[in-house]
């Protein structure tokens, strides 16, 4: 980020919260080594659900939209959506990044899709 670079101490006395978003931030930087040990900044990083946790993510936001869904039909979702097509980095055979092939809006698009068909109710499979 160098374009932020020079107006840092500006950017940090604003009394607004500045939102930037990031794909990727390569913490091996100079300039983003120091962003990351200033204080006044806070970092939050949000990482999509990775295999098993995109189920439990599923279930959750069914759940937060007044749906109940059968493990069976959550599996089936996850397995749809992509959950083991994650194209996985890997350095020394240990696992070291996963970018998946669906976000979290299409997840809760596809939801609220099979709920609105379902009529809002119980759905155990994903067929019916």
């Amino acid at each position: 980020m160098p374009e932020v670079g020079g107006k840092l101490n500006e950017i940090i006395k604003s009394p607004n919260h500045i939102v930037i978003s990031i794909n990727s931030l390569d913490k091996r930087k100079k300039e983003n080594k120091e962003l990351l040990a200033n204080k006044s900044i806070t970092v939050k990083e949000f990482v999509l659900p990775h295999g098993l946790e995109l189920n439990r993510w599923i279930e959750k936001r069914v759940g937060e939209i007044g749906g109940a869904i059968s493990k069976p039909a959550v599996d089936e979702l996850a397995v749809r959506l992509g959950r083991d097509n994650a194209k996985l980095t890997k350095v020394a055979g240990k696992v070291v990044a996963a970018e998946e092939v669906y976000t979290l809006w299409q997840a809760d698009s596809e939801i609220k899709k099979l709920m609105a068909y379902k009529g809002f109710s119980n759905f155990s499979s994903l067929t019916k």
